[in-house]
């Protein structure tokens, strides 16, 4: 706990902030810019960056996989809020969860599995000052009245214990994080997100198969892992090695999720060499 503390004391005492916004908003409706807005109006010296707000509609898996990818990226203290909310209005928690890199603001509805599952020790709190909101509160905008204002006074330097109240970290809800197993000579994944440009991005590590002799996933059989897009040639499926470090089912110059018919949740499997063991 001593780690959490120290953290939370050394990001808010910073007169500037960077605080990420990872939504399923879109760019055409002005949500976004409603969210920035009320950090600014609260916290003016906030350094706002958006992670993405092209998440798509209630996808709680790909909002979680995205920021467990991301924030790690981002300076010690940084605030972290992310809002994909199917069940926006009813009684799902606002959370305030506080980890040793970072302090996260969302709703409780698993789109943290990815950071708990990297953060098992963190400090979990549900939002309950509302004084701190904005108000009246919306029943479809807890971006706007909960979450944007919550992030701006963190920024600003209000305690989390101020805000919210302390709760058992273990008792927040998580969606299913598959994990790799190994059997014989096989590593046996799936896949866990399909990005931008179609790529089948999968659960196994890199490191774990450098020998890989064969990729399949689903029915289709991809052959060994290659170091580049451009290994083959354009429209050839293959599998490389992503900038996440974890393998991904990729098309030269294509869709693979198009191409393959694949997607979440397809079983990835890896063939090892002999030398592996």
């Amino acid at each position: 706990m001593t780690g959490l503390n120290s953290l939370g004391k050394e990001t808010l005492s910073r007169k500037t902030t960077i605080v990420t916004l990872t939504t399923d908003f879109g760019s055409a409706d002005g949500y976004t810019g409603i969210v920035k807005g009320v950090i600014l109006g609260i916290a003016p010296k906030t350094v706002i960056v958006d992670i993405t707000h092209e998440v798509k509609p209630w996808d709680l898996r790909a909002a979680g996989w995205i920021l467990g990818n991301s924030y790690k990226y981002f300076p010690r203290g940084s605030i972290h809020v992310v809002v994909v909310d199917p069940g926006v209005g009813t009684d799902c928690r606002p959370l305030v969860v506080v980890c040793s890199q970072a302090i996260f603001i969302a709703p409780d509805n698993g789109v943290l599995s990815w950071v708990l599952k990297d953060c098992p020790h963190c400090q979990a709190y549900e939002l309950t000052s509302s004084k701190f909101w904005l108000n009246p509160v919306s029943n479809t905008f807890h971006a706007r009245d909960i979450y944007a204002p919550i992030a701006a006074h963190l920024a600003k330097g209000v305690s989390p214990q101020r805000l919210a109240t302390p709760i058992d970290s273990q008792l927040l809800i998580r969606l299913p994080c598959p994990s790799v197993r190994i059997f014989e000579d096989w590593l046996i994944g799936e896949v866990v997100h399909v990005d931008h440009f179609g790529n089948l991005v999968t659960n196994i590590p890199g490191d774990l198969a450098m020998q890989a002799r064969e990729c399949v996933v689903g029915d289709c059989h991809i052959g060994a892992i290659t170091k580049t897009y451009a290994s083959v040639t354009a429209g050839t499926p293959t599998a490389i090695i992503g900038s996440h470090g974890f393998i991904e089912i990729v098309v030269c110059q294509g869709m693979a999720d198009s191409v393959l018919g694949l997607g979440v949740g397809e079983p990835i499997k890896v063939k090892l060499s002999a030398t592996y063991y």
